[in-house]
């Protein structure tokens, strides 16, 4: 479904009323595992949070950044040093 063809909103926060609901679409052009999450922490905790694989077939090719690939070495030793619990996603 287009909702508005010739202008369609360009943002990544849309704010849902209550008993709302949104449509969205997107192009399937950009391999990669993408995160579509409520951004109030206790509701992506409780599950309104979701990850789109996009061209799952793709995304084995898909080279690491060293950037991300060192933050979660980092993040990783932080844990084990300090005894913390991660209790969700961290979203």
């Amino acid at each position: 479904m287009i909702v508005r063809p010739r202008n369609p909103q360009r943002r990544d926060v849309q704010v849902v009323p209550e008993f709302g609901y949104l449509a969205w679409q997107t192009s399937a052009d950009n391999p990669g595992a993408w995160a579509f999450h409520c951004h109030v922490a206790w509701h992506a905790a409780t599950g309104m949070t979701v990850d789109f694989l996009e061209q799952p077939g793709k995304i084995k090719d898909l080279p690491i950044p060293a950037a991300l690939d060192r933050t979660g070495k980092e993040w990783k030793a932080v844990v084990a040093s300090r005894q913390i619990e991660q209790i969700d996603s961290g979203v």
